[in-house]
């Protein structure tokens, strides 16, 4: 296992799937860790990625915000176990389940058939000095209400090793005590990480269950949030070739997250022209090409707001004399983007997979 793998870490892992997403063309280079409290899980977890050509380790450890023993709820929808109980005031609040065309009540999904004593570990304890297990340059959470305490307990792990986060995030106290979505940012900051984006869909609960014909939207309850590691952050390491396989692996979940931008500001950090070579693994290589592609691309950019009014002009809209603005940027047709050719960068993100991020750049161009 080389330094320069990318390693990749998720808690809460029952059923084998990972946060980061599955990219064929990388694959051999990561190594994938997988951690579930449940010991029964880790068949599962290593069936589901048999096939996969990313090296795989499965923990059967339970991860939490502090050493000992602690009761841990396999519940009646096992993915809602946790070291936490449902908050009370939850258990009415469900949500309607399109895969299975069920209606999920909290309070019964949730509630704990089977106890077990389990080991618990914080990830410093876990890593620190153990040269087994390779430290995480990504990490995904899915612990059930536990997340905040795992990040507050890996603050060595995150500060050294740790370049992205996907963390399941709550918009309401359904486990008991739970911290939710903007306390887990905020510690997050503290450590040297933006918040980027939600990365899945944000789960609606109703706290009332009515028929068919009288249901809204519900109350937006939960989802994933994307954290990615501070520029400036990485910049204070002072060894030299790890500051740059930092960027090299911080730039690679920037781009593969729709983060362009960042990804290019990561490369230019990282790389000087003299530097970059076709060595490395998939990854590095690619990144490189990546790099060289983006100084072909023409120096075009939109005017700003203020190269295109005086603020005279930009007062005026509010005197009630002025038109409103009525430009609307319209997206380009189906036709026109299949005949508009791919620039070298978006060929590039086709040719290793990435279409959703080929497209994105190329919607943005043409809008």
């Amino acid at each position: 296992m080389q330094a320069e793998n990318i390693v990749i870490h998720h808690i809460g892992g029952r059923d084998g799937r990972r946060s980061f997403p599955l990219l064929p063309r990388f694959e051999r280079d990561f190594v994938n860790v997988l951690y579930d409290a449940d010991p029964s899980c880790a068949e599962q977890m290593a069936s589901a990625n048999k096939k996969l050509k990313s090296k795989l380790i499965v923990l059967p450890k339970c991860v939490g915000g502090k050493n000992g023993a602690e009761i841990f709820n396999i519940n009646y929808d096992p993915y809602t176990s946790s070291l936490r109980a449902i908050s009370p005031s939850k258990k009415n609040w469900y949500f309607y389940f399109r895969k299975w065309r069920q209606d999920v009540i909290l309070g019964e999904v949730m509630s704990p058939m089977e106890k077990m004593e389990v080991k618990v570990t914080t990830m410093d304890e876990l890593l620190i000095n153990n040269k087994k297990i390779p430290p995480p340059d990504f990490l995904s959470l899915d612990t059930q209400g536990t997340e905040f305490e795992i990040l507050r307990a890996s603050s060595q792990i995150l500060k050294e090793n740790v370049l992205a986060v996907v963390s399941e995030v709550s918009f309401q106290e359904i486990y008991k005590k739970q911290k939710l979505f903007g306390d887990v940012s905020k510690l997050l900051s503290d450590q040297g990480f933006f918040f980027v984006k939600f990365t899945k869909y944000i789960l609606d609960c109703s706290p009332f269950r009515y028929p068919k014909g009288l249901r809204g939207e519900g109350f937006q309850t939960a989802t994933d949030a994307l954290y990615l590691r501070n520029i400036k952050s990485v910049l204070r390491v002072k060894n030299k070739k790890k500051r740059v396989l930092m960027l090299e692996k911080l730039a690679f979940f920037a781009c593969v997250f729709g983060q362009f931008e960042y990804s290019l500001e990561c490369l230019n950090t990282a790389y000087e022209a003299s530097a970059v070579s076709s060595r490395g693994l998939v990854y590095q290589r690619f990144l490189r090409k990546l790099y060289r592609a983006s100084k072909q691309v023409p120096q075009v950019f939109a005017p700003t707001f203020k190269e295109e009014f005086t603020f005279e002009q930009s007062k005026a809209r509010f005197n009630g004399k002025a038109e409103l603005d009525e430009r609307i940027e319209k997206p380009a047709s189906p036709k026109i983007f299949r005949k508009t050719p791919d620039t070298s960068v978006e060929k590039l993100l086709r040719n290793h997979g990435l279409l959703k991020q080929a497209d994105a750049l190329k919607c943005n161009r043409l809008l």
